[in-house]
């Protein structure tokens, strides 16, 4: 069954509001034509023209009022009955097809809470003692979980996280030297980006580049001057023998 509209139909609508628009219309442009590019005198002050404009206000006013009256009019008897009516209807309806909803919406939940520990067991076989120092929740993606993602798509993109992960991992194992190796692996696990973990490695192998530089700088010039003082009391040892 459908809604069937009784009263107004397209054969008997609503009727249009009557108004003596054309004379009124008529009216407006011969008045209106007294005032258009009208140029007042302001230096004879500005109480001609401020009641010029208070008399268009008013009669502004006055349609505007009567135009807010009929549509109060018109929508009176549309709020009043068939209004509250349609909205009694359409909750009668959304409580229904909420029930229905929550029905569905629990065995989605249940459907995706059963794909979700799939996913993770998977996982934890998968990685075995890399599930240690990377949770399954750090490579889990919310899509994968959607109705219209396979599981067997799923186990993939696992799969080659994985793969991804341990390459990334013996990456870091071979090409870090020993001193930054554990700072520069908690920065992967941190961000399981390996372009970020290097970077961490070389800019620690930067500073300590400028660390040792500066170290050798200061270690000559300690020598340096060493020497200088060395040689200056070899200097003053030899004219003070001379002089005795």
């Amino acid at each position: 069954m459908e809604l069937k509209i009784i009263s107004p139909t397209e054969q008997s609508a609503i009727v249009p509001v009557k108004f003596n628009f054309e004379e009124l219309k008529a009216h407006l442009e011969e008045r209106l034509a007294l005032y258009k590019n009208r140029h007042y005198d302001m230096s004879k002050g500005t109480a001609e023209a401020k009641k010029d404009r208070a008399a268009l206000n008013r009669l502004k006013k006055s349609i505007n009022d009567a135009k807010i009256g009929v549509k109060k009019q018109i929508m009176a008897q549309y709020e009043s009955d068939f209004e509250p009516k349609i909205k009694e209807l359409l909750a009668m309806l959304e409580e229904c097809a909420g029930q229905i909803d929550g029905q569905i919406k629990e065995v989605e939940n249940k459907a995706k809470a059963d794909k979700l520990s799939e996913l993770s067991e998977f996982y934890q076989a998968e990685a075995k003692e890399l599930a240690k120092i990377v949770p399954f929740e750090w490579i889990f993606q919310d899509k994968w979980l959607n109705a219209t993602f396979s599981k067997d798509l799923a186990i993939g993109e696992i799969f080659n996280a994985v793969g991804k992960i341990r390459s990334d991992l013996k990456t870091l194992d071979e090409s870090v030297a020993d001193l930054y190796k554990v700072e520069v692996t908690d920065t992967y696990l941190a961000t399981l980006d390996l372009g970020e973990a290097l970077r961490r490695n070389n800019y620690l192998a930067e500073q300590a580049k400028k660390q040792a530089e500066y170290a050798k700088a200061q270690a000559e010039k300690k020598a340096a001057q060493e020497q200088a003082q060395a040689l200056n009391f070899c200097v003053v040892w030899l004219n003070w023998h001379r002089k005795g």
